[in-house]
């Protein structure tokens, strides 16, 4: 790995070939590959990318003229792949893109995404809250009048964040209704109207679509001030996953 400006791991592009020269001098070990990895590609000014990649090219042209480059370089992270086709080389890495979630504002412009991940919980109680009420840990949200009070079991043992505690929405029958009262490790609560028909069992979507309505990944990331990759990284094995063809729910 060659450090061209991440600082995080690597050797500095002058250590480089005297590294690789060394290696390559040892018949037992073979190098495939050498990357970078970009820092700011996300982002709208492109000084520092450019900078970045510059560095590696000029690396890699090094290790050319020597004739001992590696035979894979790669460099582009999910932004580089879209938005610098120059960092593409042998081989690139596309992360959050994979979600189909954009990696920042530099993306969106480029190319259309298509989220790739929902998630989707069951009702395990359906009853109504008294005025007056508290709902979950610290009764911090108060039901001003009788209220039906809808319980999931999914919690930020899952890794559906407290951030989302009275912020967020879930979807059911096509619309959003609230979060009401503080995420539990296990489940949260919500509230529907008390003319809705809902019941024990029935389907919720804590993220993606249900009919013209969605909860996104950037939705919850912005109420956590955090990033999608955050949120989607975040929920834990205790999900199982379901993979299933495109189109399909």
């Amino acid at each position: 790995k060659v450090d061209t400006g991440m600082h995080r791991m690597g050797v500095s592009p002058e250590e480089t070939v005297p590294l690789v020269r060394h290696i390559s001098r040892f018949d037992s070990v073979k190098i495939e590959g050498i990357f970078t990895h970009l820092a700011s590609a996300d982002e709208t000014d492109k000084g520092p990318t450019k900078t970045q990649l510059d560095r590696f090219s000029k690396t890699l042209s090094f290790l050319d003229q020597e004739g001992i480059r590696p035979p894979i370089a790669h460099a582009a992270n999910s932004a580089g792949a879209i938005c610098y086709p120059g960092s593409h080389h042998d081989m690139v890495r596309i992360g959050i893109a994979m979600y189909g979630l954009h990696p920042g504002e530099a993306t969106k412009d480029k190319i259309e995404l298509s989220p790739a991940l929902s998630l989707r919980a069951r009702v395990a109680r359906v009853h109504i809250v008294a005025a007056g009420e508290g709902v979950s840990y610290g009764a911090d949200w108060i039901a001003p009048e009788p209220t039906k009070i809808c319980t999931v079991s999914l919690g930020y043992g899952d890794g559906y964040s407290r951030a989302f505690s009275n912020q967020a929405s879930v979807l059911v029958g096509g619309a959003k209704r609230p979060i009401r009262g503080r995420v539990c490790m296990d489940q949260i609560m919500f509230e529907v109207p008390r003319s809705h028909q809902i019941e024990a069992g029935d389907d919720v979507t804590i993220i993606g679509r249900s009919g013209d309505e969605e909860v996104s990944v950037d939705d919850l990331a912005q109420i956590a001030g955090t990033i999608n990759y955050e949120i989607v990284t975040g929920l834990t094995r205790r999900l199982p996953r379901f993979y299933v063809a495109s189109g399909q729910q």
